[in-house]
């Protein structure tokens, strides 16, 4: 989860112009298919579900609070997404989570010097996604025990915490991040964001220097802490810490809104079970204080265990009944609406769809079980989405048809069938500005009733493209900063899948990279780029050198220079033929210039 501050203040003025709406939303699809709802405006002009005002006041803080939640304990609540937990032992402080970025930490650190004039002792990270303020938050002039899963420091290093199941791939997470959270669009207006946005603000990152095993105890400033590793949720390096001495047990396992099971923005498979097994073990500890990463605490022995047994009630239905419905022969387009949460479980606050849609999650349940196939044979070899497009468009009776019949879906609010429609015809033209103009009419429609941030991100952002106000980009490199950790031979590695075959058929060239005096190299031969880490034991001699310094080769990676620029200004040389070496270069995509859809 990301986000800022924006939605507090948005929700709290909203909420007093919600007129009676139903509190139990039908399925997620008929909520873009002619479900009534009534929308609201923010303080900055954005439309809106007003069942969004009705709910999430009730699990987060709509205005920055500092919360003592026990002797010697503070949530910082309101001040970001994340809800920083500050524990006082003996002679110093411990912090959960830091924030995501340098500003963020800033802003707890401040409030953190005003609770108690001790240092930080130790910071521990409750996952990849907020250990960016932690630099801000450590006590000027001291060092502290940097607490975190085995797994965080790889996940932060190759993708930048975005959770890419392949590192190469981190590019592609973080533009479709930029849609995901609200980047592409406007500060006011209808269109207006509700959450914050993701930037590349400068980090303030503190590497682990403690990779706890699970069920590991460590006393620090005087406090019990023990650590629990297995269970992960939206990120395979997920912390529980137990106080047992307090009875206090801080999680990223109970959220505010539906467990999102998966983000569309793309990451690692979030398998229910682990996370529920998570919140089972959470559970038997008995806590009598819950204080989680990203909502309010939950106080009380009974109140937790029964707040506890409902988020995982929901995570085993989804799971199971999607299991139950795969062995009925449901495909995943219709385990869509096979899986739903009963009233009881809908009626709960913290299951309310207000961050991702339930719809998504059974055909990615589907997905990591039986891969994409869905069993009717005629999808082995489906005739090409633009011909199928052609064709549905003739026997509807030509573009005029199709257009009107798109304009009747979204008269009756039938916004997804409208948007469905215009879809055929920009697949026949995608210059069609009238198709352009029907599909983000509905999609903007669909984006108002979204009670999820991402949904509602996800559909303003594309109506808005349709319409030529933003560009959607298909990549987005780390920065330079995010990428300070990433060895020299991984990025020389992820060469390999930018090279183009057609360009290299019939090339057999071995170059190789020195890297401020460190060496790795490519072998372009049959269309393909085998990565070399060990060149001193490779059969064969380099044809081509390249020197240059690691910050240089940073820039490339991430295409904020060009290598053609960088040889031309003396910052890469070359050892050997540069035509030869010219030509091996230009084997491989140059992503310098924007990649837009």
């Amino acid at each position: 989860m990301n986000g800022s501050m924006p939605i507090r203040a948005a929700l709290a003025a909203a909420t007093a112009l919600v007129v009676a709406t139903s509190a139990q939303a039908q399925s997620t699809p008929s909520r873009y298919m002619g479900q009534p709802a009534t929308l609201v405006p923010a303080p900055n002009g954005a439309v809106f579900n007003a069942e969004i005002a009705m709910t999430m006041p009730r699990v987060r803080a709509m205005k920055p609070e500092v919360r003592a939640v026990a002797p010697g304990v503070w949530q910082l609540m309101g001040m970001s997404i994340v809800y920083p937990v500050v524990i006082e032992g003996d002679d110093g402080l411990i912090v959960w989570d830091t924030g995501d970025n340098a500003e963020e930490g800033d802003r707890f650190a401040e409030a953190i010097r005003k609770l108690s004039p001790k240092p930080v002792k130790a910071i521990i990270y409750s996952h990849a996604h907020y250990p960016f303020g932690a630099g801000r938050i450590a006590t000027p002039g001291t060092t502290p025990q940097v607490f975190g899963h085995p797994a965080l420091m790889t996940n932060v290093v190759e993708s930048g915490g975005w959770g890419a199941v392949i590192p190469e791939l981190a590019p592609v997470l973080k533009a479709r991040a930029v849609q995901q959270f609200n980047n592409l669009l406007p500060k006011s207006g209808p269109d207006a964001a509700l959450e914050g946005t993701i930037e590349d603000k400068p980090r303030a990152f503190l590497p682990v220097t403690h990779a706890v095993r699970d069920g590991e105890v460590i006393t620090v400033a005087g406090v019990k802490l023990q650590f629990f590793t297995r269970f992960a949720s939206d990120s395979d390096d997920n912390l529980t810490v137990w106080l047992p001495d307090r009875r206090i047990a801080l999680n990223n396992l109970f959220w505010p809104v539906q467990p999102n099971l998966y983000s569309p923005r793309g990451a690692k498979y979030r398998d229910p079970l682990t996370w529920r097994d998570g919140l089972r073990e959470l559970r038997n500890l008995d806590a009598e204080l819950l204080l989680s990463t990203h909502t309010l605490p939950v106080q009380g022995k009974d109140t937790v265990r029964r707040t506890l047994n409902s988020y995982m009630d929901a995570l085993s239905l989804i799971y199971d009944q999607t299991v139950r419905g795969i062995l009925h022969g449901r495909t995943p387009d219709e385990l869509r609406q096979f899986v739903a949460l009963p009233p009881a479980l809908r009626a709960n606050p913290n299951l309310f769809e207000g961050y991702g849609e339930l719809q998504w999650i059974p055909p990615n349940i589907y997905n990591n079980a039986l891969g994409w196939f869905d069993g009717d044979a005629v999808n082995l070899s489906p005739v090409p989405a633009d011909q199928q497009a052609e064709r549905i468009v003739a026997l509807a009776g030509g573009r005029e048809r199709v257009a009107e019949a798109a304009r009747a879906a979204q008269a009756k609010q039938e916004f997804a069938w409208a948007a469905q429609l215009a879809t055929y015809l920009l697949r026949v033209d995608p210059a069609d500005k009238v198709a352009r103009q029907l599909k983000a009419d509905a999609l903007r429609a669909m984006g108002q009733r979204a009670m999820g941030s991402i949904p509602r991100a996800w559909y303003l952002s594309q109506a808005r493209a349709l319409e030529g106000a933003v560009e959607l980009p298909v990549r987005s490199f780390q920065s330079v900063e995010e990428m300070a950790g990433v060895p020299a031979a991984q990025m020389i590695d992820q060469y390999r899948v930018r090279i183009d075959p057609r360009k290299s058929d019939g090339v057999d060239t071995l170059a190789c990279f020195d890297v401020e005096g460190s060496e790795a190299c490519l072998h372009a031969r049959n269309g393909n780029a085998e990565f070399i880490a060990e060149p001193s034991r490779y059969p064969r001699r380099a044809d081509i050198a390249f020197g240059l310094d690691r910050k240089t080769l940073t820039r490339l990676f991430v295409a904020q220079t060009r290598w053609a620029s960088e040889i031309e200004a003396g910052t890469v040389t070359i050892r050997g033929d540069r035509a030869a070496a010219s030509a091996f270069l230009g084997l491989f995509d140059d992503f310098s210039q924007p990649a837009r859809r």
